[in-house]
């Protein structure tokens, strides 16, 4: 009988902690299939009072993020270091030869359009975003997620 109580409160809590992602508003799914009819595997999550979709496009990892009106806010793509345009490996070199690169996505947004690239030094840790002409256009320090 113990295990029995056992397995059933086990299986009670995983089903609850596997099931934390929501479902949007239908003007946010109308908004986000408007912009990404390819979109396959698509998961939704409220974050910061803003809707977030993960997906995949063409086997590409993406985030998209959208208002509660239904106002696409910006994307994010995943990609590899070594896919990163000359340009912005120059700038890497030049301006953040201390650093080593962690992770690179690809940033559209209506107000800026890039690469984001956070940064691992032994001062800290930084997150870059360069355009494709290989200039700066943002640089912050990362908070620890500790």
């Amino acid at each position: 009988m113990k295990t029995l109580i056992i397995i059933v409160a086990l299986t009670v809590a995983f089903s609850f902690s596997s099931c934390h992602h929501e479902q949007a508003p239908e003007k946010i799914k109308a908004a986000f299939d408007q912009k990404y009819p390819d979109a396959e595997d698509v998961e939704w999550e409220m974050e910061n009072g803003k809707w977030e979709a993960e997906f995949e496009v063409d086997e590409k990892e993406m985030e998209a993020l959208f208002d509660q009106n239904g106002n696409w806010l910006e994307t994010e793509t995943e990609m590899e270091d070594e896919d990163l345009p000359a340009t912005v490996n120059e700038t890497l070199k030049s301006q953040f030869k201390d650093y080593e690169v962690e992770e690179v996505e690809y940033l559209e947004s209506p107000d800026a359009t890039g690469y984001e690239i956070e940064l691992e030094g032994d001062n800290g840790d930084i997150e870059v975003l360069i355009g494709k002409d290989g200039s700066v256009l943002k640089q912050e320090t990362e908070e620890d997620e500790d």
